[in-house]
């Protein structure tokens, strides 16, 4: 929660908020990792470290902000800021498999803040506003995306690179926390209609990245006969 002291000086800034590229397996409650993140409760995945294909992050907030196009090249991958407002966040990933002028738009934009006031607008937010001192202004609310990022025909270090660095598989249930990402709710995202041709982009990326591995073995044993 933004200090008191923050609030009454600055009303149009009283949330603070995380938009963040992590990947989907959360960290135990326990790590030392939560307790350096600047929202407490922000618990959502980044078990695993994405430095080793990852090259840059940006993150093309609004332009009312300082710096709005910010790029970030180490983990953690995200941006913390203050405010509230309706507007788009845009994503992009440049990965080391990639020509250097070339960015991989992270599937889909992310909607993070406008989801935010929608949810907040009618109740939180204008009563933080008549009353600065509110203790309703802690309510903490997540909102994830989930997308699987496929290498089609990955140059030869990279691909050595990803298998050098297995991600951490997901648990099969969610149980405690409730928004912790598991198997059980990736099926239920790949459910949804507007992610169905996702799913069937994905599994086709992954039937053409299995013929180029077996192409690649197939003209390695040519090699030694």
């Amino acid at each position: 929660m933004i200090p008191v002291e923050e609030r009454i000086a600055n009303p149009d800034h009283n949330m603070r908020w995380t938009v963040a590229l992590r990947s989907a397996t959360s960290l135990p409650l326990d790590s030392d990792i939560l307790k350096q993140r600047s929202i407490e409760g922000d618990i959502i995945g980044g078990a695993d470290n994405l430095l080793h294909f990852i090259k840059k992050v940006s993150f093309k907030i609004h332009n009312s902000y300082p710096n709005p196009l910010r790029m970030i090249d180490r983990a953690p991958y995200e941006i913390n800021e203050t405010g509230w407002g309706e507007f788009l966040i845009h994503i992009k990933m440049k990965d080391y498999n990639q020509p250097e002028q070339s960015e991989r738009a992270s599937p889909g934009d992310l909607n993070s803040i406008k989801t935010l006031v929608n949810q907040h607008q009618s109740s939180t937010a204008l009563k933080i506003r008549s009353n600065p001192l509110s203790p309703n202004s802690s309510k903490l609310i997540h909102l994830w995306q989930y997308n699987e990022i496929v290498f089609t025909e990955p140059n030869e270090t990279f691909y050595h690179r990803l298998l050098s660095n297995p991600m951490t598989s997901l648990p099969i249930k969610n149980q405690f926390p409730k928004h912790l990402f598991s198997l059980e709710i990736k099926e239920k995202e790949f459910k949804k209609p507007s992610l169905a041709k996702m799913k069937v982009l994905i599994e086709t990326n992954q039937l053409r990245g299995a013929l180029v591995r077996s192409e690649r073995e197939l003209n390695e044993t040519k090699r030694f006969i």
